[in-house]
């Protein structure tokens, strides 16, 4: 579409403008839980799920492992499946969390070893496991709380734009950051390598 718009002498690249927009998720602000729940609620469900696997095993012996959910009604197999994929997503954000943090204690070590010790506190030690006030969605674990300009939340994203000088989208995305100013960089690298490939493909 952008290299039609080139042909035809539009999408004009001198000026080029970000905005980013505040976009509802299909999902209630309602089902955000913290991590030690949705961990304690896992937890239960597997033990259900043990318990109707040994009495099943006793009855018609066969064991078919509490890894199925045997004998759960389907809506607490759906909840369990949900609920371990919010787990995961919360595990997961902390995880690079924790990696960023051993990345800049790591760059003020070395920093150190080469001018000496920095004043101020030391960079806190990573942290792997989820804290307590770690939020996700039960129903779209990648959505986020999103302040709204009108002053009030939605559960949602951040959908960003940049548009050419005759206002012709040349770049967009969607992200689950609430703040702007984190989007400026990745945005216009996105809207300079679709500008490229229009330019290499018209020659």
């Amino acid at each position: 579409m952008l290299k039609i718009l080139r042909e035809g002498g539009a999408g004009k690249a001198g000026i080029i403008a970000l905005d980013g927009t505040k976009i509802e998720a299909n999902a209630s602000m309602e089902k955000n839980k913290k991590y030690d729940p949705i961990q304690n609620e896992v937890s239960r469900i597997l033990q259900e799920a043990l318990k109707i696997d040994e009495e099943e095993g006793e009855l018609y012996r066969y064991d078919t492992g509490y890894e199925q959910l045997p004998g759960l009604p389907k809506d607490r197999i759906e909840r369990y499946e949900k609920l371990m994929k919010a787990k995961e997503q919360l595990e997961l954000e902390q995880k690079e969390k924790a990696k960023e943090q051993e990345e800049k204690i790591k760059a003020r070590e070395e920093d150190e070893k080469k001018n000496g010790k920095k004043r101020g506190r030391k960079p806190k030690p990573p942290q792997y496991k989820p804290d307590k006030k770690s939020k996700v969605n039960i129903t779209d674990p990648d959505s986020r709380v999103m302040k709204t300009r009108k002053g009030g939340y939605i559960q949602g994203y951040n959908g960003q734009i940049i548009v050419s000088e005759d206002q012709y989208i040349v770049a967009h995305d969607v992200t689950n950051e609430q703040n702007d100013r984190h989007q400026l960089e990745p945005m216009l690298i996105k809207a300079i390598e679709e500008l490229k490939k229009i330019a290499y493909a018209i020659g």
